[in-house]
């Protein structure tokens, strides 16, 4: 029953099916997280497919009724912006920007001492 239901699922997301079995849920989650990405992401497409079908289609058709005198509509010179210039993260609070701070301060001392640990066996052999 397990593996009817999800190995399917498994096998679309390039998961072989020996690897299924090997594998823990845990072991999954990116694979999950990965899928959900790229189907956000192909649903984004769509989304601005239509809207750019939508403006063709109403410049092309309000050209063909207008009145006469009325000014002429132009199809866009240029692409939707789809994000902002510079896009700018804000903590939701100052505790999780301190616990952020604070890995990362963690992850760079840490970076420092492997560094120091290779350079002392490259100059020791």
């Amino acid at each position: 029953m397990f593996s009817e239901e999800y190995l399917p699922h498994c096998l679309t997301m390039g998961i072989g099916g020996r690897e299924f079995w090997d594998m823990t849920l845990a072991d999954l989650r990116p694979y999950l997280i990965a899928r959900d990405i790229r189907d956000e992401e192909y649903n984004r497409r769509a989304w601005l497919q239509g809207r750019y079908f939508y403006d063709a289609l109403s410049v092309a058709l309000s050209n063909a009724f207008r009145n006469k005198g009325q000014k002429v509509h132009e199809y866009s010179d240029k692409p939707y912006e789809l994000r902002k210039k510079k896009t700018t993260y804000e903590y939701p609070d100052e505790e999780t920007r301190k616990g952020e701070e604070l890995v990362k301060a963690n992850m760079m001392a840490y970076a420092d001492m492997l560094r120091r640990r290779f350079e002392a066996k490259k100059n020791n052999p």
